[in-house]
């Protein structure tokens, strides 16, 4: 049974067809039939990512309505400590 293709799958066919098209080494006809793969891929990447952009509207939309949006994802924890979330140190300095 052929297993079923994932994002990064696609995406992988998209930059493998891109690559084949930049080095110019194909003819005008694999070239078309590279671009048809590809474009064929980058929708399908679009789709999945279409899909998981809903699924996180709706735990957004979810969590906000029930009063638990900073509980569920780490692991139960929420900022009633009155802690200020801040980034890790290598991200204070631009790095």
């Amino acid at each position: 049974m052929a297993k079923k293709r994932n994002f990064e799958d696609f995406l992988g066919e998209v930059e493998e067809v891109v690559t084949a098209l930049e080095q110019g080494r194909l003819t005008l006809d694999e070239s078309l039939v590279a671009y048809e793969r590809g474009r064929k891929s980058l929708v399908a990447c679009t789709k999945i990512l279409d899909e998981a952009e809903k699924k996180v509207e709706i735990l957004l939309a979810d969590g906000g309505a029930n009063g638990s949006a900073n509980g569920s994802a780490n692991g139960g924890a929420n900022n009633k400590g009155g802690r200020k979330a801040e980034p890790f140190p290598e991200e204070k300095g631009g790095v």
